[in-house]
């Protein structure tokens, strides 16, 4: 399964000008990440909204599960609200699981 992630700000003004991710920065969302969560990534861009934890990820599937279309990621947790400046330009985010996007428990 691949997986774009990306402010909804960013991707709607195409103001997203890199997302950091492990060392490495691409100029759009990524396109792969775990389906286990955690993820600790970083958004560069534009016209964030100014208040943190008004900031909307967007989660777009692809390959056999692209036909659910985009999905509005949970909100930045109390330690991505923390380590954002979204004046200055930067998001920090940390992905969910899959589990938690389906609200699923794991058993």
């Amino acid at each position: 399964m691949s997986l774009s992630v990306a402010p909804v700000e960013a991707m709607a003004s195409e103001n997203l000008a890199g997302t950091d991710y492990r060392m490495k920065t691409t100029p759009q969302g990524l396109t792969a990440l775990s389906m286990a969560g955690g993820a600790e990534i970083q958004f560069k861009g534009k016209g964030f909204k100014h208040e943190t934890n008004y900031n909307q990820v967007v989660l777009t599937p692809g390959g056999v599960m692209a036909s659910l279309g985009p999905v509005i990621a949970p909100a930045l947790n109390d330690d991505d609200v923390f380590n954002s400046a979204p004046m200055n330009g930067h998001i920090a985010y940390t992905t969910p699981s899959v589990m938690k996007l389906l609200n699923k428990e794991y058993n």
